[in-house]
């Protein structure tokens, strides 16, 4: 019976080991992430309450040949996996995520999303309403299969554009990065979600903790509900804008971790 007993746990374990074999050498063709914002705190206003803001959609600039890739993997073999976002692309998370931050922090924000190539000349003037937008410039989510470990590295950069609806014209942009390295024993999707939603998280919360941009939303709102005290507006040389599109601007100096234009 004792001979009977080990033969079935051995056969077992053979069995065992055969099956996880077979499935860690199954070729897989793409991984997923859920790439999400949630805000894990109650953040400082924004803006006032009666401040009506505007979110437009985010515009992915990335220079990449596929623009619902987000990440690889790169393989002991050599082999590179794409990853893709999970439920919905990268330029809808990050407005989605910009949306929670606003809603948390007390701002009162539509459902709707605009559509806005963050130009001036392309600006829907209203009688009242502050819009932001922006765009994804960077995004990159890697992990390297090594010996022992697994290595993951995670980086983002966001540009962010903000609007005076009434004026028809861009009163400020930022931009930040936010990045992430880590190592693991195992590879897992988890992980690299996890390293998705830190660096959306990073960079998001440290535009907004900037009270230059507060600052901005909450003057020309203020302008807005009192044309008669506004500023005049500086006006630019002829046939010039606050605002280019990043893929055409030259070098920005790097002056902090946030970069920030005043464009008053």
């Amino acid at each position: 019976m004792k001979i009977r007993k080990e033969g079935f746990w051995g056969l077992s374990a053979v069995l065992l080991a055969s099956l996880l074999f077979l499935f860690s050498c199954s070729p897989i063709s793409q991984y997923s992430v859920d790439m999400r914002y949630t805000p894990a705190f109650a953040p400082d206003p924004v803006a006032a309450k009666d401040v009506a803001i505007k979110l437009a959609g985010f515009n992915d600039l990335r220079k990449t040949e596929d623009p619902l890739v987000i990440g690889r993997v790169e393989r002991f073999d050599g082999a590179r996996v794409r990853v893709f976002p999970k439920y919905k692309t990268a330029a809808d998370a990050v407005t989605e995520g910009v949306r929670a931050y606003l809603v948390k922090s007390g701002a009162s924000v539509p459902p709707e999303t605009e559509k806005w190539d963050l130009r001036e000349s392309t600006i829907k003037k209203a009688d009242r309403g502050i819009m932001i937008g922006g765009s994804i410039d960077e995004l990159e989510l890697i992990c390297r299969e090594e010996i022992p470990v697994r290595k993951y590295d995670a980086r983002i950069k966001l540009t962010f554009v903000v609007a005076d609806l009434r004026q028809g014209r861009i009163i400020y942009r930022t931009s930040a990065e936010s990045s992430s390295n880590m190592d693991f024993l195992l590879f897992s999707e988890e992980k690299m979600q996890e390293q998705a939603n830190s660096i959306l998280a990073g960079a998001i919360e440290r535009i907004f903790f900037s009270s230059d941009i507060r600052g901005k939303i909450n003057s020309a709102w203020r302008d807005q509900l009192n044309p008669q005290a506004a500023k005049p507006e500086k006006k630019l040389p002829s046939g010039e804008e606050p605002f280019v599109n990043p893929e055409e601007e030259g070098p920005i100096i790097k002056k902090s971790p946030i970069e920030s234009k005043d464009i008053n």
